[in-house]
């Protein structure tokens, strides 16, 4: 575009569709821990090939989770010129099946690997940005974590060793939760008193009552098709 040729940068918007099949939960997703400033996917943004390459070449290829964050926030740092769109030239849908809304039993050493690439470059001085987007990631973990299909207590138990791992819990008590909403702040403070049961209790209850929502919606669909199968025997 004649944009991409003047400016280092262009960003625009996404304009966003999800599925009802993954509506339950969606506050979360939607809560103030997605507000960590600038969207660090590469889809919604246009780079300068320069800029780009140079920056590519320096990331670590371990890095498969968040890798977008790790291409993005160089090149908004070394970027001499931006354009930020109001238009949304891009439509993301969100897909219940993709791999982004699927547990990795590998997801935090994925994150570990982010994690350490931006702790490695500390010319990034990104401030609260950087660290809302940590502790947005590692939140997203124990949410996918605790929803899947374990029992309980091993869930307890994972969630306790994981917290105590000197590199997430420093990221847990070095992060300011004032700012979010209360759910994501309630959350972070359980964290922080290791009341482990209490979070996996939320989401065993969460699960549960996604569950449940599922077969009542299920029977709606069945009772529908009986009823539209009914009304054109009738009609014939």
């Amino acid at each position: 575009t004649i944009y991409s040729t003047i400016f280092d940068l262009v960003f625009s918007g996404p304009s966003s569709e999800r599925p009802t099949a993954i509506v339950a939960g969606d506050d979360y997703l939607a809560g103030n821990i997605m507000q960590f400033g600038i969207f660090p996917s590469v889809w919604s943004k246009v780079f300068n090939r320069e800029l780009i390459v140079a920056i590519i070449d320096k990331i670590d290829d371990r890095i498969t989770m968040g890798e977008d964050a790790a291409c993005t926030y160089p090149c908004l740092f070394h970027a001499n010129s931006l354009l930020i769109l109001d238009e949304k030239f891009y439509h993301y849908r969100y897909v219940a099946s993709s791999m982004s809304q699927k547990y990795d039993r590998r997801y935090f050493e994925k994150i570990d690997f982010l994690f350490q690439y931006f702790d490695e470059n500390t010319y990034l001085n990104l401030g609260p940005q950087l660290q809302r987007y940590k502790i947005f990631l590692f939140l997203l973990g124990i949410r996918q974590m605790l929803m899947a299909e374990k029992s309980f207590y091993k869930n307890c138990q994972e969630l306790a060793l994981l917290c105590k791992q000197e590199k997430f819990n420093y990221l847990l008590f070095s992060f300011s939760c004032d700012a979010l909403d209360f759910k994501n702040r309630k959350l972070i403070k359980q964290l922080h008193r290791e009341k482990y049961r209490q979070v996996c209790v939320y989401y065993w209850m969460e699960r549960k009552y996604n569950i449940f929502k599922d077969k009542i919606r299920n029977l709606f669909v069945k009772i529908k098709r009986i009823s539209y199968g009914r009304y054109n025997y009738c009609k014939i």
